[in-house]
């Protein structure tokens, strides 16, 4: 597997792409293996793209996608119903290969 460095700017353009016109909201920032939440308001896209870009040397991040009105705590990453909005329609799409134990997925998306 080839190693990624974390890019600060390409993150922080992301971030700023689905919530930079947000009012309000938190984003969980969610990491593997330590499993924990760090939650960042909306209006600090900076301060999640420097901790994103930081922690992303050592562990995998996951950002939540869904905004929610207040931090969950460290270890909470939210439920549908405390959601107060989402940047657009997304999907989740698994297929088979290294990254996944399920033998029932499918090889490729056609």
């Amino acid at each position: 597997m080839v190693a990624i460095t974390p890019d600060y700017d390409a993150i922080l353009g992301h971030l700023s792409t689905l919530y930079g016109a947000a009012d309000e909201g938190y984003l969980a920032l969610w990491s593997n293996p330590s499993r924990h939440t760090e939650w960042v308001s909306v209006e600090e896209l900076e301060r999640a793209a420097a901790y994103a870009a930081q922690l992303a040397q050592r562990e995998d991040v996951y950002c939540g996608v869904a905004l929610h009105p207040a931090p969950l705590g460290p270890y909470a990453r939210g439920l549908a119903g405390d959601v107060i909005g989402i940047p657009g329609l997304w999907a989740e799409i698994d297929i088979a290969g290294d990254g996944h134990k399920a033998a029932s997925l499918p090889l490729d998306i056609r």
